[in-house]
C-alpha cells in the first residue's frame, strides 16, 4: 500500500497543459482559480497567477520557449489531474503571441470571465484609490473615473472583443468558453459545472467548490452618474457587438439604468 501511495504520488514531469484561463483583469479570475483549485482532479503549477506569457520569458526561440514554459508545470501531482494556467493578463496578448502558447498547449480548452467593461474600470479604479485612501471621498473618485475612461486607452483596452476574436481565431469556436461575471452572482454553482465540463473533469461536486464569500473584491462604492453617462457613451458600441457575437442583450444588462 505505500509504495502504491508513493508510486501515485511521485513528481512527473508534464508535458501538456490541459487549460488556460485568460482572463479578463477584474472579472472573477480569482473566484475561479480559487474554485478550480478545490477540485482534486485540477493541479496548479503556481499560487495564483502564473504571467509566463506577458513576461520577460517570451521571444525566446520556440524550443526553449516551450521548455521555459512547461518546466513550470513539472511538479507533483497524481497523472490523472487536469494541469492549469489562469493568468487574466493574457487576455491583453496579440494574436503572434496567442499563436506561441497554442504551439505550447495545442489541445488546451481556454475560458475567458468578463463583466460589463464600465463596472471593470469602477472596480480598478475605487479599489486602487480606496485602498489608499480608507475614508472615499465621491469627489475625488469621479475624477479619477472620468480622467481613466477619456483615456485613448480605455477605448481599447477597456473591451473583450479582440479577446474572443484572437483565442476563438487560434484554437477554434468550440474550444473557448465564455462565461459573465453576472452568471457568477446568479447561479454559481451552474457557471462551476460549466467551467468543469469544459476544462474536463467530474462536475458531480461543483456546488462543494464554490467560495463562501466574493474573492478579491473592491471597496463598496456607488458609480458617479457623471461617469455612469460617460462610460455608456464609450463603451456602447463594443457592446452591442458583443451582444450579437454571443446572442445576449448585453446592452440592457450591462448599460441599462441602474
Amino acid at each position: 500500500m505505500i509504495e502504491r501511495l508513493r508510486e501515485r504520488w511521485r513528481p512527473t514531469p508534464v508535458s501538456r497543459v490541459d487549460f488556460l484561463g485568460v482572463g479578463a483583469p477584474r472579472c472573477g479570475t480569482t473566484w475561479a482559480y480559487k474554485t478550480l483549485r478545490e477540485h482534486p482532479e485540477i493541479h496548479f503549477p503556481w499560487r495564483g497567477e502564473g504571467h509566463f506569457w506577458d513576461s520577460e520569458y517570451t521571444g525566446l526561440d520556440p524550443e526553449a520557449e516551450k521548455a521555459a514554459y512547461l518546466a513550470h508545470f513539472e511538479r507533483p501531482a497524481r497523472p490523472d489531474q487536469k494541469w492549469g494556467d489562469i493568468t487574466p493578463a493574457y487576455s491583453r496578448l496579440p494574436v503572434d503571441v496567442v499563436r506561441r502558447v497554442h504551439e505550447c498547449a495545442p489541445e488546451a480548452r481556454v475560458f475567458f470571465s468578463m463583466r460589463s467593461p464600465l463596472e471593470q474600470y469602477w472596480s480598478g479604479t475605487r479599489r486602487r484609490y480606496m485602498l489608499e485612501h480608507p475614508e472615499p471621498v465621491s469627489e475625488k473618485l469621479e475624477e479619477l473615473m472620468l480622467k481613466q475612461l477619456s483615456k485613448t486607452k480605455v477605448r481599447r483596452e477597456g473591451l473583450f472583443m479582440t479577446t474572443i476574436r484572437i483565442w476563438r481565431h487560434v484554437y477554434g469556436e468550440e474550444a473557448v468558453m465564455v462565461y459573465l461575471l453576472d452568471d457568477v452572482a446568479a447561479d454559481p454553482v451552474g457557471v462551476v459545472e460549466r467551467l468543469c465540463e469544459h476544462v474536463g473533469v467530474s462536475s458531480a461536486k461543483a456546488a462543494s467548490l464554490v467560495p463562501a464569500s466574493r474573492t478579491n473584491q473592491a471597496p463598496e462604492a456607488p458609480m458617479p452618474d457623471r461617469a455612469r453617462d460617460l462610460g455608456r457613451e464609450v463603451f456602447h458600441r463594443e457592446v452591442a457587438e458583443l451582444s450579437g457575437l454571443l446572442d445576449r442583450d448585453l446592452v440592457s444588462l450591462w448599460l441599462g439604468d441602474r
